[in-house]
């Protein structure tokens, strides 16, 4: 149940980073418009803003979701590591000579 709540966040967090990704380029291609002569000064502030806004967006929700991703890692090491415990204190070393 858990995993799947985490399933369902990760994909909601590469569409949402993807989406940033692609707007990007637009805004840098109207900056670069205003460079040109092609747009006034005030809509050069308004692509400069979002290219800022949209940096600012994906540098949070990339550590979000690689801090997500992580726990669950730990989490899946955690777990991994006591079953394998669990099965060596259940084996029986009476072949063994130490």
């Amino acid at each position: 149940m858990l995993l799947l709540f985490y399933l369902d966040v990760s994909l909601l967090m590469i569409v949402f980073q993807e989406s940033l990704r692609v707007i990007n380029p637009l805004f840098i291609a109207g900056l670069l418009r205003f460079f040109e002569k092609k747009t006034p000064l005030s809509e050069a502030y308004l692509y400069a803003t979002g290219i800022f806004v949209v940096s600012l967006l994906l540098t949070f929700t990339h550590h979000a979701y690689f801090f997500s991703l992580q726990r669950i890692g730990f989490h899946i090491r955690a777990g991994t590591c006591g079953l394998m415990y669990k099965k060596v204190i259940e084996m029986h070393f009476g072949g063994f000579a130490l």
